[in-house]
């Protein structure tokens, strides 16, 4: 049986047939007929209409309730605006969802859609299933729910929520998707959709309705103006790549690379409308001889440091080395989750370089005069300017406060800080209770709801939330001798946009500047990733990306040059076990036997 179906009720039989006018005025029941399809009593609904002054109104307090062996929809708002009158002929209430949670939509509707219907397809037979009706019918043949879905949601796409429909349809929203609900309990799987739709369904109502600085905002799509205001500006686009030999066994990445990719729109010289910027790094020459790795070091760990460090660092360079962009655009988030890359267990993440530091501009008066509580250097017993951890957050001090609108782009937007300050500003605000959001709250970490599906949901093509502060780096979570540090990493601006319907949104974080002029940059990525079909992205950071990652058919020309450099200097030694030994290693490969957990080699 389809999940959705609708049932279609004589309006003068709802509001004037005994007992029905009563129940509706007193005990709030919509009569729905003698059956529901597959929904229960006791199904939780979320109701969906518009009152008579065209408002969107949603009940999430709705109820499927049964009684004398009719069923009913409980809904108080839904019922007080019918009980003050319909003027259309019929009562369309479109249900969908499991037995336990549903959505429905109510639409009063005149008859002539039905005789419309009946000429423009007449095999559907609809007098056999009695449309129009004496009282109510329940229709559930797919070929007729498709039908009354079609024209009468092709009346108010903003009441069916056209635009959730085509998301979660889209081919690669379904691959995620599926694969989401893997994840979840077997009991949780069938109510996740429902769910998904109801509260994406609440929040934009709210959103819309009811919020004051936390909102629902709409970009119109003009290249024509867009590029006509950006045209003779330079649009910076940054991203950071991982260096790897893989033909050398065993060997970790420990380089990194960090590319800028400058545009100037309108510049007709190819010379100057486009230049690259690339800065190189290799980790152990950039970490303090005073603190050096040592065996328990998380190396995975110490290059998620490296990367989340030296990206703004070449920002910083970069903006004060030329004369400085209208906007940066960095791809990830521009402030990343810095609580755990401390000296100590588990990651034991060693300090950087004072003369390192230096190139950039990162000296230890100014580190110190910038950061207040730095905990004492283990071995010196002086204040620890240099360990990742203070010299992250002082960077990204300097990147929140610089003139230059800098945003970081998060291509999935994982977690749910968004829409945990969005619920914190509409509790605020006083649109909703602590209750309602503590109710989200554990539904939205129950279902494993993150942003990226629920503002794929609430959001349509152009729009994005009004930006919000969003606190990314939560003292607790740090250790006790470093949380005066974390405390100072400044949170960054945040929103969400959708540039298209049928793709997944992405976040932006902005510094001070950007926010400043929020309009503009998201109008800018807006219209960049609408350059390519289908791409949904800033094109921009593409660009960056592919300019700062290694590829593979250099890194094996890289290896072979290592190997010949190993080659050589066994060689020179003139000891022939030397050079043997230095032949069998270059013989063995990553995957090769030798290399399994547990093997001695």
């Amino acid at each position: 049986m389809k999940s959705a179906f609708f049932i279609i009720a004589d309006s003068r039989w709802v509001l004037g047939k005994h007992p029905n006018p009563k129940r509706i005025k007193r005990q709030f029941l919509l009569p729905l007929g003698h059956a529901v399809a597959h929904l229960e009593a006791g199904c939780n609904v979320l109701a969906k209409f518009r009152n008579r002054n065209g408002e969107l109104i949603t009940d999430d307090a709705s109820s499927i309730r049964a009684y004398k062996g009719q069923f009913f929809l409980y809904s108080k708002p839904l019922c007080e605006a019918l009980s003050r009158g319909v003027t259309e002929e019929l009562i369309a209430v479109y249900l969908e969802g499991t037995s336990e949670e549903a959505r429905c939509i109510v639409q009063p509707c005149d008859q002539t859609w039905i005789e419309l219907l009946r000429e423009q397809d007449p095999s559907l037979r609809l007098s056999a299933f009695d449309l129009p009706p004496t009282s109510a019918t329940t229709i559930t043949s797919p070929r007729i729910v498709d039908a009354l879905y079609s024209m009468l949601s092709s009346e108010d796409g903003e009441l069916y929520a056209e635009y959730l429909n085509r998301f979660l349809n889209s081919p690669h929203i379904l691959t995620s998707l599926f694969s989401h609900v893997l994840t979840l309990r077997s009991e949780d799987d069938l109510n996740f959709l429902p769910q998904l739709k109801k509260i994406a369904e609440q929040i934009r109502g709210l959103l819309l309705d009811r919020g004051k600085a936390v909102t629902i905002r709409r970009i119109e799509k003009s290249h024509l103006e867009l590029w006509a205001e950006m045209e003779g500006h330079t649009i910076g686009f940054l991203d950071g790549g991982v260096a790897r030999i893989p033909g050398i066994a065993r060997l970790e990445p420990q380089a990194l690379r960090v590319g800028i990719y400058s545009v100037v729109p309108g510049e007709r010289d190819i010379e100057a409308r486009e230049t690259w910027y690339m800065k190189s790094f290799l980790i152990g020459d950039c970490l303090d001889p005073a603190h050096p790795i040592v065996e328990f070091t998380d190396r995975r760990r110490l290059m998620e440091a490296a990367r989340y460090t030296f990206e703004p660092l070449t920002a910083l360079r970069f903006l004060s080395g030329q004369e400085p962009p209208r906007f940066l655009l960095m791809h990830g988030p521009l402030v990343n989750q810095f609580v755990m890359y401390d000296e100590g267990e588990p990651h034991h993440i060693p300090a950087l370089a004072p003369k390192f530091l230096e190139e950039f501009g990162i000296y230890e008066s100014e580190v110190l005069a910038d950061l207040e509580d730095l905990p004492d250097d283990p071995k010196s017993g002086k204040p620890f300017w240099n360990q990742f951890m203070a010299v992250y957050s002082d960077v990204m001090k300097r990147i929140y406060t610089h003139d230059v609108p800098i945003a970081g782009v998060v291509e999935r937007a994982a977690g749910r800080s968004v829409i945990a300050a969005v619920l914190q500003q509409l509790a605020e605000e006083g649109a909703v209770n602590h209750a309602y959001t503590k109710k989200i709250g554990n539904l939205l970490e129950k279902f494993d709801i993150r942003d990226d599906f629920i503002f794929g949901c609430v959001l349509r093509e152009g729009e994005y939330i009004t930006p919000l502060l969003v606190n990314k780096n939560l003292e607790r979570r740090a250790r006790d001798r470093w949380r005066p540090v974390v405390r100072q990493i400044p949170s960054p601006v945040s929103t969400i946009i959708k540039t298209e319907d049928t793709a997944f949104p992405f976040r932006i974080e902005m510094n001070h500047a950007a926010n400043v002029h929020s309009d503009n940059l998201l109008r800018l990525v807006f219209h960049t990733a609408r350059l390519l079909p289908r791409y949904a992205f800033p094109v921009g950071l593409d660009i960056a990306d592919k300019y700062a990652k290694i590829p593979d058919w250099i890194s094996k020309g890289i290896s072979g040059e290592i190997s010949a450099m190993l080659i050589r200097s066994a060689l020179n030694t003139g000891d022939p076990r030397v050079v043997a030994q230095a032949k069998q290693l270059l013989l063995k490969q990553p995957r090769d036997f030798f290399f399994r957990p547990g093997v001695d080699i």
